[in-house]
């Protein structure tokens, strides 16, 4: 059952102000002992009656009640009775006063509909700033690994190793840009192409002969890509090979992709 859903049709309203029928008042009430939810929706609503009840309660004249006894007092004197097709005094009052509690409930229920409509859209508008400050926080981070890429490309120490395409990948490239001094290493992808589904990208570092792993990627069309990637000490070369999706501890030679010694 979608109790948001349900809490939103207007029921919730309609059975406090007793506008339902018996079937439906059962199962609100049946709703309401199974969910707490839609219990705690129902005392919000009645509070809310009470609440615009209380506020916007008139209070009568100050001489109402005198006069009302003396119009009493001189029927009773004259053995009066209401005129044909009349109502009593009391019921006239009694009648006054239902319609205008029924037109406080009515008010209050079209206020209650308006906050729950002021509840929706504010929490639109939360859902859209946090859009906002995910997109702004991601551009902050973009532009400060711009930055430190271009600050590595500046430093005269900085290494620039081209990996070329092997026969897997023949007009595939990528470079990774090492600096010792700054204990930082960038790979540049210029034409890696979208891996099949469940595969990606895999770095590799050839370190005394043996390859020592330095992330995942996925591919990129159209552009290029660059990133930071962990510093590895005294690379002898560095490599990319096709594995599954999350990468592999040992490199799987047979879908490298390409390939660059370090000078």
């Amino acid at each position: 059952m979608d109790i948001q859903k349900y809490i939103a049709s207007g029921i919730l309203e309609q059975y406090v102000l007793g506008d339902i029928s018996a079937s439906q008042q059962e199962e609100v009430e049946r709703y309401a002992a199974q969910y707490p939810e839609i219990r705690k929706e129902i005392e919000s609503i009645e509070a809310a009656l009470e609440s615009y009840g209380q506020l916007h309660a008139i209070e009568p004249p100050q001489n109402l009640e005198s006069k009302i006894l003396e119009k009493i007092s001189a029927n009773q004197a004259v053995g009066s009775v209401s005129p044909s097709g009349s109502k009593p005094l009391s019921k006239v009052w009694l009648g006054l006063a239902l319609a205008a509690a029924c037109t406080g409930l009515v008010i209050a229920y079209s206020q209650h509909l308006q906050l729950e409509q002021t509840r929706q859209e504010l929490s639109s508008l939360q859902e859209e700033y946090q859009t906002l400050d995910q997109n702004c926080s991601e551009q902050l981070k973009q532009k400060a690994n711009t930055e430190a890429f271009i600050a590595l490309l500046r430093d005269g120490s900085t290494k620039a190793i081209v990996m070329q395409g092997t026969e897997n990948a023949p007009n595939s490239l990528a470079s990774v840009y090492w600096n010792e001094a700054q204990q930082k290493t960038f790979l540049e992808l210029s034409n890696m192409p979208q891996t099949p589904a469940g595969k990606q990208y895999q770095l590799w570092a050839i370190v005394d002969g043996k390859p020592v792993d330095m992330g995942v990627f996925n591919g990129v069309i159209g552009s290029e890509v660059y990133m930071e990637v962990p510093f590895i000490q005294a690379p002898q070369a560095f490599a990319v090979t096709v594995e599954k999706e999350g990468g592999n501890p040992t490199p799987t030679l047979e879908t490298m992709v390409v390939i660059g010694n370090v000078s």
